[in-house]
């Protein structure tokens, strides 16, 4: 069976998600709430914005795979985020930062750390939950290069191998309409 992680395993995408691909997939979450959810066969409680329970919870991934538990990752899906920016427009610029950060550097950083502990197959796929709400960034720093969500993913992705592939599902709308079960079918197409 293949295996893949989920961010945000607790989240309004990450839970339905996980539980879409339950029974093709073994089904890892990230959360950041302790052992928030029992139903869900495998969890590894980090926070993304902690870089030190990042290292810790591949490490924890990586000894499953030694100990033959599981077998590497062959996806990942970024679906770890803060639900709170309903208008990015509005967020200062540290919130901006603290929300790229959150979206796009540490989930790069924890696929480069599994790509590094051999806890993920090179031929991974990796889900990005893509949110059209996020600003071009030239409106709210000026002089930076990068628009928006998938150019940064793909400006930051350059150290990932050749053969590693990003697939963006936008998220905004379903969001908006409450209908995340849509997501979930749509990323369970995708990785089927």
């Amino acid at each position: 069976m293949r295996s893949v992680l989920v961010t945000g395993g607790t989240g309004t995408f990450g839970r339905p998600i996980a539980e879409k691909l339950r029974g093709d997939w073994e089904v890892y979450t990230l959360q950041r709430h302790p052992h928030e959810v029992d139903d869900l066969s495998h969890w590894l409680d980090v926070d993304l914005m902690e870089p030190q329970q990042t290292v810790t919870g591949v490490h924890q991934l990586w000894n499953d795979i030694n100990e033959g538990k599981t077998c590497k990752l062959s996806a990942i899906v970024h679906a770890a985020g803060a639900s709170g920016y309903d208008d990015w427009h509005t967020l200062t610029t540290f919130d901006l930062q603290a929300a790229v950060r959150l979206h796009v550097l540490e989930p790069l950083l924890l696929t480069k750390y599994l790509l590094d502990y051999e806890a993920m197959e090179w031929d991974a796929t990796a889900v990005w939950l893509e949110d059209s709400r996020i600003p071009d960034m030239n409106t709210v720093i000026p002089r930076t290069a990068k628009a928006g969500m998938r150019p940064m993913v793909e400006a930051f992705s350059c150290g990932l191998p050749d053969t590693f592939r990003n697939v963006f599902v936008e998220c905004a709308d379903a969001l908006r309409i409450g209908v995340t079960a849509n997501v979930a079918t749509k990323i369970s197409e995708i990785l089927a």
